[in-house]
């Protein structure tokens, strides 16, 4: 595996890459060709910094604290040329935007006044429909690669944050507003150098990234492994199976970060015999081990099931997936990484590459967290120490006074015969606090029979689950399926009482 020596700190190391082979190639776009080797993106990124210099908000946070820059771009070059130059910019933090994910203009103006975002660097197609919904902005100015930079009132009561924040990573907001986990650079390059070791990645590799660079998941496997450890990387926006595995035969691709709903699609196409893949690493999101077989059975190889979070970056990651103690584990921890479950079995995390800081949903900054990172899943050890995650602290419903976990009321759904998936969300009840609404794919309806918490009239049939960009089920989704649901057989209750 080459490697730059892992004390080297991030950005030295890529100066590195960029002095020993400027020729080399650091990112290809799939979609449009386009391509850029180190030294391209090293000037280009040393371009982009000087002219945000000359673009500093007109009103400052006091002292010497950091100036919050947004990022709102979709995969392409000009994400990692912005990146690089911001996180190049001493006064600088960069925000990650999901470009995406649905959100008006005036919701994203918002989350920045929030944070002090007073500059967003946006496609420049991006600008006019926002000036067109009055989503407060001061100027517009182009730059360089059909980009332009958004520049934004300040929010008098935006919070001043530490001068050696480099990276604000946003999380999904699925359960509300989206909070941050801060990071210095130090913390960036102790959790690539984690992974780096744990999964035997290095600069000889070549990764293939369909997951979103704005997503703590695609920006380590990304944009840090080809700064930190050089690793070329071949952005594809292409979610068909088939397409993904021409993809990684075209350009000899060596590392596929993916997510579950697509390793479950690449299960069922034709892979070639010969293929420099060596690791197909699965996160997001849980794994069931069925498709991890089925998707070893038609490529030939080991699907590693890997687990982190945006407040800690990886966590564990499973080395030896074909073992039979393996199968719905998450692995052990990564090198440097100790976990902890505490009394309930929750996960608690301690790492040099946990965040520094937390920006709370309400705008408030806590400047210093707890080391250890509670990360809200519930796990468990096995016998040969790999990890099982159990569930999250909120996935227990209250139902008559009963305590109800989800994960097990899915487990007993799957257990059907002809059920392919299934998910459970929680709706107010005024009779019994709670209930729980189920969603099944099923290769026959109605079911023979029901979990014991799940009513008959809660019980739904879909084509499939929803699920967001990071593979993660999308309960937001489910939750609103369940009200509009429950919003029907109310109406159709009233409609018989009229009737009657």
């Amino acid at each position: 595996m080459n490697a730059i020596d892992p004390s080297l700190p991030l950005l030295d190391a890529f100066d590195r890459h960029v002095r020993d082979r400027p020729q080399a190639l650091a990112v290809l776009d799939e979609a449009s060709g386009a391509s850029l080797t180190r030294a391209q993106l090293d000037r280009g990124a040393d371009a982009l910094r000087r002219r945000l210099a000359t673009l500093r908000p007109t009103t400052r946070a006091g002292g010497d604290g950091a100036a919050p820059i947004g990022l709102m771009l979709t995969n392409r070059p000009a994400f990692l040329v912005a990146t690089l130059a911001v996180l190049r910019t001493p006064d600088a933090a960069l925000v990650l935007f999901d470009a995406t994910a649905a959100g008006s203009p005036m919701t994203i103006a918002a989350d920045c006044a929030r944070w002090g975002v007073t500059r967003m660097i946006v496609d420049a197609q991006q600008t006019a429909a926002w000036s067109s919904t009055g989503a407060p902005m001061s100027a517009i100015a182009p730059l360089d690669d059909g980009l332009a930079c958004a520049q934004l009132p300040r929010a008098t009561d935006a919070p001043d944050l530490p001068a050696s924040l480099a990276l604000i990573k946003r999380s999904s907001g699925t359960t509300g507003r989206p909070e941050g986990a801060g990071y210095d650079l130090e913390a960036l390059r102790s959790g690539i150098d984690q992974i780096a070791r744990g999964m035997a990645i290095g600069g000889d590799d070549r990764v293939l990234l369909g997951v979103p660079l704005s997503h703590s998941y695609g920006f380590d496997s990304g944009a840090l492994s080809l700064f930190a450890l050089g690793t070329p990387l071949i952005l594809t926006r292409g979610r068909h199976p088939g397409g993904i595995v021409r993809s990684l035969a075209r350009h000899g691709a060596t590392v596929l970060p993916t997510v579950p709903p697509i390793a479950r699609a690449l299960s069922v196409v034709a892979w070639p015999d010969a293929l420099p893949l060596r690791r197909a690493i699965c996160a997001g999101g849980a794994l069931a081990p069925a498709v991890a077989s089925a998707f070893c059975a038609a490529s030939g190889r080991p699907l590693h099931n890997f687990y982190g979070s945006t407040q800690t970056g990886g966590i564990t990651f499973e080395r030896a997936p074909e073992m039979g103690e393996a199968a719905g584990t998450v692995g052990v921890p990564l090198p440097g990484v100790d976990v902890a479950l505490d009394d309930d079995g929750a996960v608690r995390v301690r790492s040099a590459a946990n965040r520094r800081l937390v920006l709370r949903d309400d705008g408030s900054v806590d400047a210093q967290p707890s080391p250890a990172v509670v990360t809200g899943d519930l796990a468990a050890w096995t016998p040969s120490g790999r990890l099982r995650l159990t569930g999250r602290r909120t996935d227990v419903l209250k139902i008559a006074g009963r305590s109800v976990p989800i994960p097990a009321v899915e487990a007993a759904l799957r257990a059907l015969g002809g059920v392919r998936d299934a998910a459970v969300v929680g709706l107010p009840d005024p009779a019994r606090g709670e209930r729980a609404v189920a969603f099944v794919v099923a290769d026959r309806w109605p079911l023979p029979r029901a979990p014991q918490a799940v009513r008959r009239p809660d019980l739904h049939r879909l084509e499939r689950l929803p699920y967001t960009d990071r593979g993660k089920l999308d309960r937001a989704a489910l939750r609103h399926l369940a009200r509009q649901h429950a919003a029907r057989v109310t109406a159709a209750h009233a409609a018989d009482r009229v009737m009657s």
